[in-house]
């Protein structure tokens, strides 16, 4: 991992450097969408088999969370907003399928003592450095049952926001006080590839994720153990 003051202004490199920014989103709007499920969500469905544990790597207010619930999933969510978290403890209070955690979703103990079948990350893997996807893409070939697949939907190089705001890394930028890093589709299929995933589909266009009048060109990838 890396040092935890990367910048002037204001990059952290440890997990929980936007937990205020996403604590206030969640305070206001916490159940405003958690009854709507992503698109992406919806697409990995037919992927997915009733009775089977994800990890919702970064489950934020937990729409795609409760999603995967009623479908008869096992899941365990981590994101670092603990007010997230708290609103979702209390939202699946009793339901022994449901599990969430506060805490880093690249090397959290907990999470990482345990097998999935599956892992699921929305728009979480252009929210951490090069170094923090490495071993966060590591750790998952420890911990994903053999077949087990990995969900992924990512801003690219092509999405409007690439290069506003202040460069801080390769490819990476702070704007309106957020960090984000663009992910190089092919470069991260290469990357995973070496590591030992296999790649089952890989696509980049618009319209996955369209609101209101933004149309960003995202990144969906599933790959398998």
């Amino acid at each position: 991992m890396e040092d935890s003051t990367v910048v002037g202004s204001g990059l952290r490199a440890n997990y929980d450097r936007d937990r205020l920014r996403w604590n206030q989103c969640y305070s206001s709007s916490i159940n405003d969408t958690i009854s709507h499920p992503s698109k992406f969500a919806l697409s990995t469905a037919p992927e997915l088999e009733a009775g089977r544990h994800i990890l919702d790597i970064g489950c934020g207010n937990g729409r795609d969370s409760i999603y995967f619930l009623n479908r008869g999933l096992r899941v365990t969510g981590i994101d670092a907003s603990d007010v997230a978290i708290a609103s979702l403890k209390r939202i699946t209070s009793g339901d022994s399928m449901a599990e969430f955690i506060c805490g880093d979703f690249v090397n959290d103990s907990t999470v990482y003592s345990r097998k999935y079948d599956y892992a699921y990350s929305r728009f979480t893997l252009h929210a951490i450095t090069p170094s923090q996807q490495d071993e966060l893409l590591h750790s998952l070939t420890r911990i994903l049952r053999p077949g087990g697949r990995f969900f992924i939907e990512s801003r690219t190089l092509r999405d409007d926001l690439y290069g506003k705001g202040e460069n801080v890394g390769s490819n990476a930028f702070i704007y309106d006080g957020h960090y984000r890093r663009f992910i190089d589709p092919k470069e991260l299929a290469a990357s995973m590839t070496r590591i030992g995933y296999k790649i089952i589909s890989i696509r980049e266009e618009k319209g996955f994720s369209k609101f209101g009048d933004f149309d960003s060109v995202l990144l969906r990838l599933i790959a398998e153990v």
